[in-house]
């Protein structure tokens, strides 16, 4: 199934609100399931993006996995990498990598900062970064 836009709204008598695509199944008919994630993580996929559909009582259901084939993140065994994508899904924006070693590598998108627990940024523009004080983070050579 190919979901064809991701909303956040309330289905029918939901407790709550969850994201909800709007999807093309195989034989071409448009259902509008909830999209479940894992507990702690929460994404709204991108237009394109593949879907696993778990029907329950016919056309009702819920989409248990997705997967974007428009870009292409490659994890060593033992690895977990999360990204942002811009909303048509073809080029990512900010990724963070858990390296199997134990480091964490973040990459903002172009033009834009990191801010840690307690609001200390990691600053992307030089000197910007020496009149606030911040940690530069665009040089790969130096640790922050």
């Amino acid at each position: 199934m190919t979901l064809t836009k991701t909303i956040f709204a309330r289905k029918g008598n939901a407790p709550g609100d969850s994201y909800i695509a709007q999807a093309e199944g195989v034989k071409g008919d448009v259902l509008t399931p909830e999209v479940y994630t894992l507990p702690g993580i929460v994404s709204c996929a991108p237009d394109g993006t593949l879907g696993v559909f778990l029907p329950i009582s016919g056309r009702r259901g819920v989409i248990v996995s997705t997967n974007n084939y428009q870009v292409r993140i490659e994890v060593e065994r033992g690895e977990t990498t999360i990204y942002s994508t811009t909303p048509d899904g073809k080029t990512v924006k900010a990724k963070m990598e858990l390296k199997s070693s134990g480091a964490i590598n973040i990459t903002p998108a172009a033009g834009q900062n990191v801010t840690l627990a307690g609001g200390t940024q990691i600053c992307n523009n030089l000197p910007a970064c020496l009149l606030t004080g911040a940690p530069h983070g665009t040089n790969p050579f130096v640790k922050v």
